[in-house]
């Protein structure tokens, strides 16, 4: 794991992707357009189409098979808003090197991904 690196090296597209503001088939070709020109390693682009063109579609087709129901499922019935001790963390006071990185990337971002936590 790396400190540094907020976003373990994974594309940072998904939110644009969601929001129909990318097209996924458009982003896969550009990638494999990079492969082909010799801009990008292989591996990087094969990752890269099997997460836009696999995982993601995947997960998407997902929502509309089950319906609404299932889109608007909470199996886990969470519904308590964070407690108050939340808001009063602080990152920099913890001594645990990974949640204190989990916490910074949280308060500085709103983000951090989920092999961390």
């Amino acid at each position: 794991m790396l400190a540094a690196d907020p976003v373990m090296s994974h594309s940072l597209l998904s939110s644009s992707l969601n929001l129909g503001l990318l097209d996924p088939a458009e982003c896969v070709e550009r990638a494999a357009a990079e492969w082909h020109a010799g801009r990008a390693p292989l591996s990087s682009v094969e990752g890269f189409v099997r997460q836009i063109a696999g995982w993601r579609e995947y997960v998407w087709q997902l929502y509309w098979y089950f319906g609404e129901d299932y889109r608007d499922s909470n199996v886990l019935h969470h519904t308590a808003p964070l407690p108050e001790w939340w808001n009063e963390l602080d990152a920099d006071a913890v001594e645990a090197r990974c949640l204190h990185t989990v916490l910074e990337q949280v308060r500085d971002t709103g983000w951090t991904h989920h092999i961390p936590g």
